[in-house]
């Protein structure tokens, strides 16, 4: 095994201490004069367990903490240590800020951020270690929302069994504090293995040590198994010719391997490239279902036992490697940050690669005063960057108490970068849990059908592959129950693919001069109310191929807008008293719009439906097709006018399109009449079809109208007749009793492209 370095005295130590030296001195006059704590979005954390070899030293601890510059420094093993109590103040000294600390058992934390600290013991765990938290509350800055920072031992006494329940009881406290908690820490578990992936060397000695201990016992029987038996068994017959090799004990095995490993011969077991049984990482397996752990590609821990000063382990520490002798132990990244679901999406790692306080801090000596350097603990410290990427949660007092509104202006640190548009998605993307983890309640693998190569192989949270469905339904897809309401403004455009992003069924949309986008053809229900206010709002149904239905109220003083091609459903009686525009797409009507102050319908765009509207404008190249995909009636509770526009109505034999309008029907030009017959109707010569009946002035029904009919000789008698009372029908002969007034035959226009069509729009005609 390879030694550790000697902190005495030689050439290459001093060149490291100097350069050390020099970065300290350089980062120590790039500090700000006074506090010195990030930016708005941005926490720079550190979690570093003391170890017990300078708990009486924090001026040691200090050459770490000056140049690195961390807003909160996190603690375990802090039991006994003068950290929590004297380094605010030579923190403060170097013109770090004002620091405030708490501790709690073997866990402390020191905050530069404003906000409070507190510790709490978790409830229902052992007597260990574990069951302590310390914690800093940093107030909202910038975009990013009050952040909870907690620092834990899971200590290595408290066996896995004991970290499992911590992990219960800590996931558990993380649910109620109402926001974003970012946990570090030594959680004594590994990322792919509980106590890290053992090497020949670490299987010897595990197998030299195995007495009566039930563990390493199954442990060195599965180390066994997983590489070649009978080469082992070889190797120990060699070293003990003509004896029963089973009659001796594990000792005597393991010193027969140390030493033909030592001679350079194959001993038949293998580098643990995957956790066996007994050292899956449970606890972390546990945790991931709830936490997200935040690591950079460069200390993503492999499958494959760590070399010494990787850059990636966190214990034993690179000057400390001497002390990697624990039976069932090999090097391993047990040191770990770990953001809370559904937040975590909305925190991001900011490390600069070229910033040695950053990632697991290896190789650190701190200069002892003596001529002499030393690693500042057994464990390397991890340092990040955490920026909230993420839209702002403010709290406000509702009706459930302290609530979460979700805001998406110009008050978000990535509004601008992001041109305003925020993707809101429950799928967290996440890349930090490998197909092997997926498991249950006790951190056992449930997916154990996997090849191995695919249990090593992370977990797709896009995938489409059906046996992953409960997977990613379980570790990808967050809980957005926690917003109480959606507030979009300053021209700010949300996206969504699914109705539960925004939420709950009673989480309110607020459109504030913001934008609702549904994206995809997936979601089909917007299933909230929606309030309208300043200068309203647009909801864009964005794939011509969609169609989603708003259930609930749009209520306020604002205007809507409709956007996108798919098609909109409004199936409430809405209170909005703004004004209505349907700009692309199409709009149907099933409830009411009464209150509005009218509606607009833009070129190439639709207005439909069996709801009631209020005035209704119709631009050159409109079109409105009264009905939903079916035959139906469309009331116009105001006035219609329009101009160059299409009036379109389909005539089935179960009934008929009608437009209904209660005020005025003006013609600013010539607009056209089209009518379409479903299912093969042919209208018999007594049939006739009320489409439009007008409650006010009327005149201009017949004096602009172009009929659109299919071109075939059977049609060309058809005609258009008003009653001279304000209805208006298609018919062979005058229906009515008083004198015809037929539309004027130069506007009857025959067209020869349409043809019967026997399949049209509308396949499931109701009766009128």
């Amino acid at each position: 095994m390879p030694l550790a370095p000697s902190p005495t005295r030689n050439p290459m130590r001093s060149l490291r201490k100097r350069a050390i030296l020099l970065a300290t001195a350089a980062a120590l006059l790039a500090l700000p004069t006074g506090a010195a704590q990030a930016e708005g979005d941005t926490l720079r954390l550190l979690t570093y367990n003391i170890w017990n070899k300078f708990k009486q030293r924090p001026d040691l601890a200090a050459q770490l903490l000056i140049p690195g510059n961390y807003d909160a420094v996190l603690f375990q093993e802090e039991n006994g240590s003068r950290f929590v109590t004297d380094l605010p103040g030579i923190l403060g000294e170097a013109g770090l800020g004002q620091y405030q600390g708490a501790r709690r058992g073997s866990s402390g934390i020191l905050s530069r951020l404003p906000g409070t600290v507190g510790s709490y013991q978790l409830p229902d765990t052992p007597n260990t270690n574990g069951r302590n938290i310390t914690f800093a509350v940093a107030d909202a800055a910038g975009g990013r929302p009050a952040t909870t920072i907690g620092s834990i031992h899971l200590d290595y006494a408290d066996t896995s069994g004991n970290r499992l329940r911590e992990a219960g009881a800590l996931v558990e406290w993380v649910k109620q504090q109402n926001g974003p908690v970012i946990m570090g820490g030594d959680f004594n578990a590994g990322d792919v293995s509980e106590r890290g992936l053992h090497d020949v060397t670490a299987q010897i000695r595990l197998i030299r040590t195995v007495g009566n201990n039930s563990l390493y016992r199954d442990l060195a029987y599965q180390y066994i198994a997983n590489g070649d038996e009978a080469v082992m068994r070889q190797v120990i017959q060699d070293s003990f010719p003509g004896q029963n090799i089973d009659s001796l004990s594990w000792n005597q095995w393991g010193t027969a391997l140390a030493t033909a490993a030592a001679q350079g011969r194959d001993v038949g077991l293998r580098d643990e490239t995957y956790p066996v049984a007994s050292n899956i990482p449970v606890t972390m397996n546990v945790l991931k279902k709830d936490f997200v752990m935040m690591q950079t590609e460069a200390i993503r821990e492999g499958f494959a036992p760590h070399p010494a000063g990787d850059g990636s382990t966190t214990w034993p520490s690179y000057g400390e490697d001497a002390t990697n002798t624990w039976t069932s132990w090999d090097r391993v990244k047990i040191d770990h940050f770990l953001v809370s679901r559904p937040y975590a999406k909305w925190y991001a790692l900011t490390d600069d690669p070229a910033d040695q306080y950053l990632g697991v801090v290896d190789k650190f000596y701190v200069d002892l005063g003596n001529g002499q350097t030393a690693p500042l603990s057994d464990h390397e410290p991890v340092g990040h960057e955490f920026t909230w990427v993420g839209p702002q949660l403010e709290k406000y007092a509702g009706a459930l108490g302290e609530q979460t509104r979700l805001v998406w202006g110009e008050g978000a640190s990535t509004f601008e970068s992001r041109d305003g548009v925020f993707n809101l998605t429950r799928n967290n993307a996440r890349t930090d849990v490998y197909l092997g983890q997926v498991s249950d309640a006790n951190g056992i693998p449930t997916l154990d059908w996997l090849t191995e190569a695919e249990k090593k192989t992370l977990l797709d949270c896009g995938s489409s592959d059906s046996r992953l469905a409960g997977a990613i339904a379980e570790y990808c897809i967050d809980d957005h129950s926690f917003i109480s309401e959606t507030l979009v403004t300053d021209g700010g455009i949300v996206a969504v693919t699914e109705d539960a992003a925004l939420g709950g069924a009673a989480a309110r949309l607020r459109l504030a001069d913001g934008s609702l986008r549904i994206d995809g053809t997936e979601m089909t229900t917007l299933g909230r109310e929606v309030s309208l206010e300043g200068e309203g709002g647009i909801l864009s149904v964005a794939d011509a191929g969609a169609a989603v239905t708003a259930s609930g109220v749009i209520s306020g003083e604002g205007d809507l807008s409709k956007q996108g091609d798919g098609v909109l459903r409004l199936a409430a009686v809405n209170t909005y008293t703004g004004s209505t525009t349907v700009e692309a797409g199409t709009l149907l009507v099933n409830g009411s719009t009464v209150a509005s102050a009218g509606t607009t319908v833009m070129g190439g765009a639709v207005i439909g439906g069996i709801g009631h509207l209020s005035n209704l404008e119709l631009r050159q190249s409109a079109i409105l097709r009264p009905g939903d995909m079916g035959i139906g009636t469309l009331f116009v509770d105001g006035d219609l006018s329009l101009d160059s526009a299409l009036l379109d109505f389909e005539i089935g034999a179960s009934g008929y399109d009608k437009l209904v309008v209660a005020g005025d029907f003006t013609a600013l030009s010539d607009y056209s009449l089209s009518f379409s017959f479903l299912d093969g109707l042919f209208p018999g010569t007594s049939d006739f079809f009320e489409f439009l009946t007008v409650g006010g002035d009327f005149s201009g029904v017949l004096d602009f109208a172009k009929l659109l009919l299919p071109l075939s000789g059977e049609f060309a008698g058809l005609n258009l007749f008003g009653d001279n009372k304000g209805t208006f029908a298609l018919a062979w002969t005058n229906p009515y009793q008083v004198a015809a007034v037929p539309l004027p035959l130069p506007a009857l226009m025959l067209l020869s492209g349409l043809g019967v069509l026997a399949a049209m729009r509308r396949r499931t005609p109701k009766t009128a």
